[in-house]
This record gives C-alpha cells, structure tokens and sequence, in this order.
C-alpha cells in the first residue's frame, strides 16, 4: 500500500513538515509520481515509527542518521551506550527530586520557625567561595571548580559564611560561594584550598527575611545582618551557650519578593 505525505503524518501523529525534514535528512527516500507528488510505502511508516522512538529515547538526528546506515552490532553498542546515558540522566533526576523535597521541607520548617530558633544536631557541607566581601576570586582552578559545583552536584546551595570574629565586632564582609552536603559530595577534586570542609556538631538555625528590593542596599543589607546578629549573640548569652565557630547563611527562596535565608550560628551547650 502507498501513503501520501498527510496520511503518513496522521498514523504517526506529527507534522507533514516533519516527514518532509526527515526526508530532507535523508532518513526517508519518497517515491514519485508523474505529478511530483510523494508517495511511501509501508517500510516508511516502521521506520519513521522508529525514528521517533529513538528520538524520544534521546538519540540526536546525527546520531539516529549513523545507526540507519550501520549494522546490527552497530546499533546494539549504540543503544547500549545511550541506556548508560538514561541510567545517569535518572540518578541526576533523582537527585534534583532529593533537592526539591530538601528544599521544600526548608521552606515549610521556615513556616513554623517564624520568630523562634532551632537547635540543630549536625551540619556538614563542602564548599566553594568566589567572593570576600565586594572582591571576587578569580583563579582559574578556583573557577574551574565552581563551574563543576553548579553543573556537576544537583544539590547546591547559595551560602554566604561569615567569620566568627567579624561577627564578634559587628563587621559585615561575608565569603560567598557554593555548597554541597559532604554526603552528596563526590570526589571530582582532590582536597584543596579552594575545597573547605565545614562541619559542626550543634547549631541555632534561626531565619533571615530581606525584601528583594533591598538587597542591592549595602547599608541595609549590613544592618539587617547585624540586627539578627546581635539577636542572636543575646540568645546565645542569656541561655548560657558559646559562639564555637563560623556561621553560614544558606539561601532558601529568593524568587518571590522577599529572600529567606536558614542561618546556622555553631554553639557549645
């Protein structure tokens, strides 16, 4: 049986725009009539049946164009070389799930932590700045990891750590940068100076909330920091616990038009 461009398109549902690209491509060869018109036979229809399907399986043109001309172990390697791509594509997504309900369960514990402060047991990341302060890094090694923690781990978070010291003497220059949960951390580098371990044993999480508006204001960003960070060190004196370290500031949600901040200040009990 013959099949005319439309009708091809309607049993395979797509365009007839798409039939004729594919012919264009070379994946299909149409023959024609006296009147020019295209014609196809029922070998078209499974083989364009299976372009799809390689397609949705994430085969690129170029690589859907080499299998058509290639053997049957060929296209076993190929196939069997893209279910190891699939495979690592569905353990990055189960990561990024992970990521999603981390982070929504953030958002919700910042719902019934409004006004209040929480102790929390463990916190253990490994991090990577590019900013002191207004001063970017801008070694090439530094940069190259970066790059890697953004594209590489799923799970990264925006922090900004601020030295136990400036906090002390109310000075406001935070290290910015990226971080990854130690247990999510895979050694893509070897340890480093631009790899920085951060663990602590107990912490008060308490929650930061600035307008998005004003975070382009230094002096309000310093001040509102500093506020909490008085705040704080009073909590901390009253209930009879010591500052014992660095404090870190992870960036919860900053897309609506205030951004919430987790903030975890390191304690002796």
């Amino acid at each position: 049986m013959k099949y005319k461009v439309s009708d091809l398109a309607k049993l395979l549902g797509v365009t007839t725009n798409t039939i004729r690209r594919y012919e264009k491509e070379n994946f299909l060869k149409s023959e024609r009539d006296n009147s020019n018109y295209r014609w196809y036979n029922e070998f078209d229809i499974s083989k364009t049946a299976m372009i799809r399907i390689y397609t949705k399986c994430g085969f690129s043109h170029e690589e859907i164009k080499n299998m058509l001309n290639s053997d049957n172990d060929s296209i076993i390697c190929s196939c069997e070389n893209k279910i190891v791509e699939i495979e690592e594509l569905i353990q990055r997504m189960k990561l990024l799930k992970n990521w999603l309900n981390d982070n929504v369960k953030m958002m919700k514990n910042i719902k019934d932590m409004e006004n209040s402060y929480k102790i929390i047991d463990k916190l253990d990341l490994k991090c990577v700045f590019y900013a002191k302060g207004l001063k970017l890094f801008e070694e090439r090694e530094r940069l190259n990891i970066i790059k890697h923690f953004m594209y590489t781990f799923p799970k990264v978070q925006l922090i900004q750590l601020f030295e136990k010291e400036d906090v002390v003497n109310s000075r406001i220059s935070p290290y910015t940068g990226w971080a990854v949960r130690t247990s999510d951390f895979k050694n893509f580098f070897e340890e480093n100076e631009y790899i920085k371990s951060y663990t602590i044993k107990k912490s008060i999480c308490g929650i930061l909330k600035t307008p998005l508006d004003k975070e382009n204001d230094l002096d309000y960003y310093k001040q509102i920091r500093k506020k909490y960070f008085n705040d704080i060190l009073d909590y901390i004196n009253k209930n009879g616990y010591s500052i014992d370290g660095n404090i870190i500031e992870i960036i919860v949600d900053a897309f609506g038009n205030i951004k919430t901040s987790l903030i975890y200040t390191p304690i002796t009990m």
